[in-house]
């Protein structure tokens, strides 16, 4: 699985672009099926942190009629709880090896 998509589905639609897609998966209910995952949205190039973390689940019925969501907070004791970076060269560093880096998370 990419570290990075925007092949999954995200609705109401963000103003920012997901981060990372991590431990993405399809769940069956009982009329339907969805897909489930972890991930992040911002305009720039953060850490991947508690206060933004998500996990998101997002199905539709076997008919078609109805579209669920769910967005739910979560956290993991292996990221930061700092929302904005320390230092100001962080974004620029972040950018180089972006993809480097969220692989990692993801992992």
């Amino acid at each position: 699985m990419s570290s990075r998509s925007t092949d999954l589905p995200f609705l109401p639609l963000e103003n920012a672009a997901p981060l990372l897609h991590a431990q993405a998966s399809f769940l069956a209910f009982r009329n339907g099926t969805g897909v489930r995952h972890l991930t992040q949205y911002a305009q720039v190039y953060v850490l991947i942190n508690n206060p933004w973390l998500i996990y998101t689940f997002r199905g539709l019925t076997r008919a078609g009629k109805y579209y669920g969501s769910a967005i739910l907070a979560v956290s993991c004791s292996q990221l930061s709880d700092q929302e904005i970076p320390t230092d100001p060269d962080q974004p620029d560093q972040l950018r180089i090896n972006f993809s480097g880096y969220t692989g990692a998370v993801v992992a």
